[in-house]
């Protein structure tokens, strides 16, 4: 859905002015289809007899239109989006693998001190 009108001119006392003007875009089911001026004051609690639109009620305020073909982001963005939740498994992995390390250097040094023990 495309929003082609932000503001709308009107006219009227300043205790008739709307505080808003509301469109109901619920009945947009399709492309192509839209909501004009005259429709949007057809839903709204705007007293056409005190306020005067200072635009073609036929201009469109909202409208359906058919989806644009995004671009395919660069491979290389799939795959670092694809493995963000990888790499913090891996990251996991590799705390993991960090200890182990830590803890087999432990065990060499043990038997190094076991073997310097052995030869005195």
């Amino acid at each position: 859905m495309v929003q082609l009108l932000q503001e709308v001119e009107v006219e009227a006392l300043p205790t008739d002015l709307p505080k808003r003007l509301v469109v109901d875009v619920s009945s947009l089911e399709e492309v192509d289809q839209g909501v004009t001026i005259k429709d949007m004051l057809k839903t709204s609690s705007v007293d056409t007899q005190k306020v005067t639109i200072k635009a073609d009620e036929n201009q469109l305020v909202v409208k359906i239109e058919p989806p644009t073909k995004e671009e395919e982001p660069a491979p290389s963005e799939e795959t670092e989006g694809e493995e963000q939740p990888a790499g913090e498994e891996a990251a996991g992995g590799e705390e993991e693998t960090k200890e182990q390390p830590s803890a087999e250097e432990g065990q060499p040094q043990e038997n190094q001190k076991q073997e310097e023990k052995q030869e005195n």
